[in-house]
This record gives structure tokens, sequence and C-alpha cells, in this order.
């Protein structure tokens, strides 16, 4: 049966109007999808050019970093808590920010960077994501280095990490680990 031979209140005209406004409402949730994304990224941008702007007035190498740290954590809701370890000899690197952890117990101890090299690809310096980054603590660091870090904060509770590792001219510079708990 064809539906617009019977009565019925809608002819096909009506049914074509409203294929036509539902093209139209789909495409208006779109751009509203899309705006929402731009006006993310604009946010986004802005923060960055925040933090260039600190960046090339700030002449503290470690106060750059903690401002760095704690923009990065705002900016990325699922970090909530980090660190930043910076190379401060040709070997030796030391933890200089944290956010939601205490520095005290950890800031005198050196870390080697075979011993971050756990966490961070030294080949390529990507990002990487490490699970339950407490384990691995455990089997790759000095036992002090180790009690410092407990003494620091909820490291145990930690479900993953994302680990930033900056490099400039092929050396590991610093690296960021942004830590969950969830």
């Amino acid at each position: 049966l064809d539906i617009f031979e019977r009565d019925n209140a809608f002819d096909i005209e009506a049914v074509s109007r409203a294929e036509a406004i539902a093209a139209h409402v789909a495409a208006l949730l779109e751009r509203t999808e899309l705006n929402k994304q731009l006006l993310a990224q604009q946010v986004f941008q802005e923060q960055l050019r925040n933090m260039l702007m600190y960046a090339l007035a700030e002449t503290n190498e470690v106060e750059f970093l903690n401002y760095v740290l704690q923009n990065i954590i705002s900016m990325l809701p699922s970090a909530q808590a980090g660190a930043v370890f910076f190379r401060v000899h040709a070997d030796s690197y030391h933890m200089v920010a944290s956010v939601g952890y205490n520095l005290n117990p950890v800031k005198s101890h050196a870390f080697r960077s075979d011993e971050l090299a756990h966490s961070v690809d030294m080949d390529t310096f990507m990002p990487s994501i490490v699970p339950r980054i407490s384990n691995s603590l455990d089997n790759m660091l000095r036992k002090q280095t180790v009690n410092a870090f407990h003494n620091s904060g909820n490291v145990e509770d930690i479900q993953a990490t994302l680990v930033i590792p900056i490099a400039i001219a092929g050396t590991l510079t610093c690296v960021f680990y942004l830590d969950n708990f969830d």
C-alpha cells in the first residue's frame, strides 16, 4: 500500500519538508559541536600563548617548569597531580616541581637517566602512558629513593601516568609526569 494514497494529514510535500528540516537541524547540531571544539581549541591556544609569554619573562627555569606543570594539569582534566624532573648535571635529574605531592622528601635525591628510562622512551622521547607507575618505581630505583617517593604522597594510588619527555638537541632535559588516581 502506498501510504500517500490513504487519507492522511501528511502528504508527500510535508514529508519532503520534514526531510529538509531534519537535514538543516543535523547541520546546525554539527556546527554547534564544531563551534564548541573551536572554542576549546582557542582556550587551549590562549593557555599555550600565556605559557610562552611567561617563559619569555621568567629567567628561573624551575619557576617556569612549575608554572608549566600547573597549567598542563589545568588543561588536562584527567591529570590530578604531577611532577617535573629537570636535568641538573650530565646524568643527574632532580624533581623540581610538583602538584599534589610534597616535594621536600624527594628534592634532594638525584635520579640517573637509566632510572628515568623505565618510563621514558629514550630513543624517540615521545609521550607515553604508564599504568600503575608505583609498581615500576619499586623495581627501578634505589631503596632510599623509593622511600622518598612514598613519603612524598600517595604514589601507590596512581592508576595511570602520562609521561611527557622534553628533549633538546637529542638530550633529555626534563620529564613531566602527570598522574591520575581514578
